[in-house]
C-alpha cells in the first residue's frame, strides 16, 4: 500500500499581494501599451495612458470591494491580531489565495489598523464600497471600447466618465467626512499603518478628478465638433 502526501506549500501574504500588482499591469500593458507598441493604438496624451491604467486597477479593487461587501460577517468574526503578529509575513497555504476568505482578511487588516467600521457588521462604509465596485465596472466597457477602436473620445464615454468620477468623488468625500467624526468618537492608535492606510485612500481623489477632467474634455469637444 503506496501512501501517497501532499505537500502543503505556504507564500507570505505580501508575495500574494505583489503577484496581484504585477498581474495587474500585465494585464494593463496588454490592454493599453503592447497594442500601441504593434501601432494599432496611438495614446494621444499622458493624462489618458494614466486614466486607463486607472480603470483597470478600479476593476481589480471593485473585485476586493465585492469581497468587503458579502464576507462582512466573516471579516468581523475574525480574531484580532497579536502583538507579534505582521499581517504582510503571514504564511498562507498556496491553494487559499484564490478564495474570497483569503482576500478578506486584507480588510481585516485595514479594519484593525486604519478604519475599524470595516470590520463591524455591514454599515455605511460597506454601501460605499459596493457602489463604488458596480460603477467602476463599467470600465469595461471603456477599455473595450479603446481597444477596439482606438479612441475614448465619443461624447458618451466622456459621459460616462464624468458620470461615473462624481459618484466615486462624492464618496470618497463622505468617507472622509464619516471617518474624521467617527474617528473623533472613538480614537484609534495612529501608528505608521494608519497613516499608511490612510493617505492612500487620496488616489481616489487624485484619479477620480483626473476622470472628471478627462470626462468633461471629451464631452466639450464633442459638443462644439464642427459639423
Amino acid at each position: 500500500m503506496v501512501n501517497y502526501t501532499v505537500k502543503n506549500y505556504t507564500v507570505k501574504n505580501y508575495t500574494v499581494y505583489m503577484c496581484a500588482l504585477l498581474l495587474y499591469f500585465i494585464i494593463s500593458y496588454m490592454v493599453i501599451d503592447y497594442r500601441s507598441c504593434k501601432g494599432k493604438h496611438d495614446l494621444h496624451s499622458v493624462l489618458t495612458k494614466v486614466i486607463l491604467y486607472w480603470m483597470v486597477l478600479g476593476i481589480f479593487i471593485g473585485l476586493f470591494e465585492l469581497v468587503l461587501f458579502f464576507k462582512s460577517d466573516y471579516i468581523s468574526s475574525l480574531p484580532l491580531p497579536s502583538i507579534k503578529q505582521n499581517f504582510w509575513y503571514n504564511d498562507i497555504p498556496l491553494h487559499s489565495i484564490l478564495t474570497p476568505n483569503f482576500w478578506s482578511k486584507g480588510w481585516r487588516e485595514y479594519g484593525d489598523f486604519c478604519d475599524t467600521r470595516y470590520i463591524k457588521p455591514t454599515n455605511m462604509v460597506h454601501y460605499i464600497e459596493l457602489i463604488h465596485a458596480i460603477t467602476a465596472f463599467v470600465y469595461i466597457y471603456i477599455l473595450y471600447y479603446f481597444f477596439r477602436y482606438n479612441t475614448i473620445n465619443t461624447s458618451f464615454i466622456g459621459k460616462l466618465m464624468v458620470s461615473i468620477s462624481i459618484i466615486h468623488l462624492l464618496g470618497t468625500i463622505i468617507y472622509f467626512i464619516t471617518f474624521y467624526s467617527y474617528l473623533n468618537k472613538k480614537p484609534i492608535k495612529k501608528g505608521l499603518k494608519f497613516w499608511s492606510y490612510l493617505l492612500l485612500n487620496i488616489l481616489w481623489l487624485i484619479l477620480p478628478t483626473l476622470v472628471l477632467v478627462k470626462g468633461i474634455s471629451i464631452v466639450h469637444k464633442n459638443y462644439y465638433k464642427p459639423t
